[in-house]
């Protein structure tokens, strides 16, 4: 039950950040039904899918062909099967709702005990490793242009560019006619568009 994601990265003991267990929904975040193809663009990072005929239906009626998750560019021709999200689609139940991918690309079910997974876990090697690092405490009961951190300056702010909200001028009536004329819940992945895959 191998999930190696591309960028799994190696273990290094002078880090300083550890990346723990991420939870992966296998619902599609723009459908929030179960994912039949898992697809993401080729320059997310992120291991969340999203489902393919969800995303090109979207798009077809509205185009803005971002990714749901990290809202990057992905416009049709940089969509990418994700191989192994399919493999886990494929060896899990249909009432699995999400799973645990750790850092070193395994993965097993979510159960009950793992409501609280927490975001980053410490070198169990080295008890002593964060005591002495310092923390940057971020008020988020203020508004939005009074935020600081503990330290006194003011957080990062980040406000799109018109070139960031617009999508690509392509035609995407064209695109995506082809494919909504096939049967979505029949469909075999062999049947599907000639995709790249990851």
């Amino acid at each position: 039950k191998d999930y190696v994601h591309s960028e799994v990265t190696e273990s290094n003991s002078d880090c300083d950040v550890i990346e723990g267990p991420s939870r992966i929904s296998l619902s599609c975040p723009i459908s929030r039904t179960r994912i039949k193809l898992p697809v993401k663009g080729h320059v997310c990072r992120h291991l969340q899918c999203f489902d393919f005929w969800n995303y090109v239906d979207i798009n077809n009626r509205r185009p803005s062909w971002r990714c749901p998750h990290c809202n990057q560019s992905v416009c049709y021709t940089d969509i990418r099967v994700d191989q192994n999200m399919l493999k886990i689609l494929e060896e899990v139940g249909c009432n699995v709702p999400d799973v645990l991918i750790s850092a070193d690309g395994s993965w097993r079910v979510v159960t009950d005990n793992d409501e609280n997974v927490p975001e980053t876990t410490h070198n169990q090697g080295d008890p002593n490793s964060f005591q002495n690092l310092g923390t940057t405490v971020l008020d988020l009961t203020r508004d939005d242009n009074e935020m600081e951190t503990s330290s006194g300056t003011k957080g990062d702010e980040h406000k799109p560019r018109v070139s960031e909200t617009q999508g690509p001028s392509t035609n995407t009536h064209n695109l995506a006619t082809d494919y909504t004329m096939l049967n979505q819940s029949s469909a075999s992945v062999d049947a599907l568009p000639q995709l790249p895959q990851t």
